[in-house]
Parts: structure tokens; C-alpha cells; sequence
């Protein structure tokens, strides 16, 4: 806790951000034989009997600029050997892993100033009727979570979700570009829009859970294709008036892939977490949340490489860095054209380009530009160098330092 106060000091100087909840799964099976049977801090990894643990974390990121801005809490799942366990709807709700969605946002909202909303956003695993509803009830807070189940509805007009939704006239359509995936190439897609408000009833499975209501009121907003298979039911207590508002929230849930480029760079594209050869379940839990901080950082300068706003940098970089980065500029570029850094003095734009420079970029072709990689190798030099300085301005203080005597 101590470790997660520390990395998670957040100031947030903004009316609204989005906490971007998601779980992602270490496996350590590869060094097995250095760690202990019966560490406590780790356990089994669903099917495959992998030795490892889940990270859930969360990512707060600006609604300004569609960057992350910090880290809101996090928790470690780890799973026993022993099998031999109470199913799960016999455990109390606190000891139930689902406990995690609502236990990493409380730990945010209280970090959080109440005069800054946020906008919890999670994909279909959050589907949990007790997180919805505990959620709803705390301040200045707003969810929209992706629907996962077609849940009983405590009106007598509908049964069921799916009925509601099918009922809803189109209200409009809409164009959105969508990301590369392994799954799905880029490309445009034309989306049709509907929503409906109604009151999800309580499962009989949650009826004794304490402090939660009856019923939940939630709009619910559908988007999909019609010629093809893209399709998103958004559970939401935003505002939704009319398609514009619709297309405010989507843009938020569509969000939510930055949390898994995160889990991305910590894995395999650069710091490569699960081949660490430590020893201990404790020492693994700390590398991968001093990880999960680190990669934030490439992510920013990755998605950051076109924001061009000056002066945008000072949030990611802290005094000393940027002194280093303004020594640094004039050296790694060249002398005109695309050797000369082209973003705004002081632009997350224009320290990105410093720092793929640093990893070894070519800006010599500049639709090619520098990837997760290359800007990984970039930070590591650009943390060495700043390291080498704060020596050197330690020493030049230091006027009794026989180092700095020149006969």
C-alpha cells in the first residue's frame, strides 16, 4: 500500500478525466524453478496452471488531450493452488475477484478532488451489478461500462435488456474510424445509434449483498453496424439527450485501448516483465507496478507524437528533465528538413521527437514514424543522460571536490 501511495500521487488540474479499469495476467512459468511453491504472492493462471498473478489497475487520462495523466490505484489477484475453495457466490461479495472494479475506484475517487468528475470506463468483465449500482451512488461519478449480459429488468414493459434495446427506433448513424487490431484492419465504419433508459432488478445471486438497491437505473446505449459485425451495448449514467451525447460516450469507451497498449509495452514491446529472473512473488508484484508506471510514460510519447500544443510536456517531465531536453534538442537534430525537429518548443510532440532520436530514429522518413520500441530505447538513454547531469550539477556545487580542481 505503501508502494501504490507513492506511485499513485496524482494532481489532477482538470473539470473531468476518464479512470480506464482493466486486469491483466503475469505469467512467471518460465522461472519456476527459482521460485518458491508456497509463496503467498503468487498462485495459478486459469487453464494453462502458469505460476504468476493479475495486475487490475487503473489509467486516469486527460479529456483535453486524450493522453494519460496517471495511475488511480491498483490490486494484485493471485489465485491459490488450493482449489479446494468456496464457489464463488458463496463467498462474501468483499472476497469475490469482481470486488476489484469497485475497490480500485473508491481508492480513486478518494485521491481525487470531488470538483474533478470522473468517468469510470471498463469492458464486458465489469458487467457486476453490485459495482454498477455502489458505483452510481459515489460523487461526481459517471460509468460507462460495456454490457455483457442480457440482464432482467425490474419494469413490467420489457423482461429483458435485449428486448428494450430491440424496441429502440434508430435515431441516427454516424462514421468512426477504427484502430488496427489483430483482429480487425483499420478502416471506417458506419454506425447505427439507439439508446433507452431503464432499471436493471437486482439478481438473486446479489440479494444478499448489503447496501445494494433493488433496482438501478442506467441508460443504455447501442451502436453497431448494419452491413457487419461491430456492435456495442454501453451501460451509462451520463447525460444521453441526443447523438451527440451518444457519440461523447462511445468516444470514451473507445478509450479504453490505451490501458491495453499499456499492458502491451510491459509485456512485449520493450520492458518485458515476464522474463524478469526475480525470486520472490513480493519483488515480481513491485517490478510489474513499477512497470506498469514506467510504460505509461513511453505510451505518452507514443500517442503524444502529433500533439502539438507548447508547452504541453511539463506535466510528463520534471524540471530537470527539461533542462536536459533543451540541451539535448540542438544535438540530435541536423541542419534542414527533416533533420530539424518540426513541433512547437516544449510540445509532448516536440520531446517525443528528442527522445526517438535518442532511441535511434531516422526522421528521414517521416510517415515512418517511431515506435514503441525505438522510444522504449529512447527513454533509457534520455534517463541516463539526465542521470549524468543531476551528477554533474551535484559536483559543480560541491566547490571542495577534488574532481573539479584544474591545476
Amino acid at each position: 500500500m505503501e508502494l501504490e501511495t507513492e506511485l499513485c500521487k496524482i494532481n489532477i488540474q482538470e473539470s473531468s478525466v476518464l479512470l480506464i479499469e482493466d486486469t491483466s495476467f503475469f505469467n512467471f512459468e518460465s522461472n519456476k524453478g527459482k521460485l518458491k511453491a508456497n509463496d503467498p504472492n503468487l498462485g495459478y493462471l486459469n487453464k494453462d496452471r502458469g505460476i504468476g498473478f493479475g495486475l487490475h489497475t487503473s489509467l486516469l487520462v486527460s479529456r483535453t488531450t486524450c493522453l494519460p495523466v496517471g495511475v488511480g490505484a491498483y490490486e494484485f489477484l493471485v489465485r491459490p493452488f488450493d482449489r479446494n475453495q468456496a464457489h464463488y457466490k458463496d463467498r462474501p461479495a468483499d472476497e469475490r475477484e469482481s470486488s476489484k472494479w469497485f475497490s480500485v475506484l473508491k481508492r480513486t475517487r478518494d485521491r481525487i478532488p470531488l470538483s474533478c468528475q470522473i468517468i469510470v470506463v471498463c469492458d464486458r468483465e465489469s458487467d457486476v451489478y453490485g459495482f454498477i449500482n455502489k458505483a452510481s451512488h459515489l460523487p461526481n461519478t459517471k460509468l460507462v461500462v460495456r454490457v455483457a449480459q442480457n440482464r432482467m429488468l425490474a419494469s413490467n414493459e420489457y423482461r429483458k435488456l435485449n428486448d428494450a434495446l430491440e424496441a429502440q427506433p434508430v435515431i441516427g448513424k454516424y462514421t468512426v474510424e477504427l484502430r488496427d487490431q489483430a483482429k480487425r484492419k483499420f478502416r471506417t465504419a458506419c454506425l447505427s445509434v439507439s439508446y433507452v433508459s431503464v432499471a436493471l432488478a437486482r439478481p438473486a445471486s446479489e440479494r444478499n449483498q448489503a447496501g445494494l438497491d433493488a433496482e438501478q437505473t442506467v441508460t443504455v446505449v447501442r451502436v453497431w453496424e448494419e452491413d457487419g459485425d461491430l456492435e456495442w451495448k454501453l451501460f451509462t449514467n451520463l447525460p444521453i439527450n441526443n447523438l451527440e451525447d451518444i457519440q461523447d460516450t462511445v468516444d470514451c469507451y473507445r478509450q479504453r485501448w490505451l490501458i491495453e497498449e499499456n499492458f502491451r509495452i510491459m509485456k512485449t514491446q520493450g520492458f518485458q516483465v515476464e522474463s524478469s529472473q526475480m525470486e520472490s512473488g513480493k519483488a515480481l508484484q513491485r517490478l510489474t507496478s513499477l512497470t506498469f508506471v514506467a510504460a505509461m510514460r513511453t505510451l505518452v510519447l507514443k500517442e503524444g507524437r502529433d500533439f502539438q500544443q507548447s508547452g504541453s510536456m511539463e506535466p510528463y517531465f520534471n524540471p530537470l528533465e527539461q533542462q536536459v531536453l533543451e540541451a539535448l534538442a540542438p544535438r540530435v537534430q541536423g541542419r534542414s528538413g527533416h533533420q530539424l525537429n518540426p513541433h512547437p518548443h516544449g510540445s509532448v510532440a516536440w520531446a517525443s521527437w528528442i527522445i526517438a532520436r535518442l532511441g535511434g530514429w531516422n526522421p528521414g522518413n517521416p510517415k515512418r514514424p517511431a515506435g514503441v520500441i525505438t522510444l522504449h530505447r529512447g527513454l533509457k538513454v534520455f534517463e541516463a543522460r539526465v542521470a549524468g547531469f543531476a551528477l554533474a550539477l551535484e559536483q559543480l556545487a560541491n566547490k571542495d571536490d577534488p574532481f573539479l580542481y584544474i591545476p
